[in-house]
């Protein structure tokens, strides 16, 4: 049996774990946290729109509903997780929050509790996001063929890599139903491993 050198492969994996360690500490969501915001929530539910150009950036709107069981501490408000850009247009139950006036996305979090437009019950979040597509593998990646020159991406969410892509409560025992919507450029095929309801090639 012949030997394989993967000495090139090892250096290639050590030489990106700064990278990744550097990345959960700045976007890291506690057990603790998870278990509070548990506790404070359930029936899950987005809607999500996203548009997919070709290049290094893509957007969104994302239209999250949840029920909230109990309200959140005033020195525990309740947020979102989102790994991006940034985001806009903040709308909480019918109330646009002036984000100038307030912190609500920063560290990796949106805070849901700022304006007091929460409240027990149904809630009804709508935002829209911008983002970078990746190159490490996570959230949305994307990467050029060397041989046909084209650019291709793909998604990967676990084991909890879902907020780099669009704003939501990334956590597994808080799972939710979601609508996807894709607007992509006519050349590019969108694959799901959930059937189509319905597609359509513009010229």
């Amino acid at each position: 049996m012949a030997a394989v050198d993967l000495s090139g492969a090892e250096n290639d994996v050590l030489n990106h774990l700064p990278k990744l360690l550097e990345k959960s500490q700045i976007n890291k969501l506690t057990q603790a946290q998870a278990k509070y915001r548990d506790q404070l929530l359930e029936d899950v539910n987005y809607e999500v729109q996203v548009a997919l150009p070709k290049g290094k950036v893509f957007f969104g709107q994302v239209l999250a509903t949840f029920n909230v069981k109990q309200m959140p501490e005033k020195d525990k408000p309740l947020f979102m997780d989102f790994y991006g850009t940034k985001v806009e247009n903040l709308i909480i139950n019918g109330n646009k929050i002036n984000q100038t006036a307030s912190s609500s996305y920063q560290n990796g979090t949106i805070n849901l509790s700022q304006g007091n437009a929460l409240k027990a019950g149904k809630n009804t979040v709508m935002m829209h996001f911008f983002n970078e597509y990746r190159n490490d593998g996570f959230g949305f990646h994307s990467f050029l063929d060397q041989v046909d020159q084209q650019q291709y991406i793909y998604t990967k969410f676990e084991p909890a890599f879902c907020h780099y892509v669009f704003p939501n409560f990334d956590q597994p025992d808080l799972k939710a139903r979601w609508q996807l919507s894709t607007l992509a450029p006519r050349d590019w095929n969108v694959v799901s491993n959930e059937l189509a309801v319905d597609s359509n090639k513009e010229q």
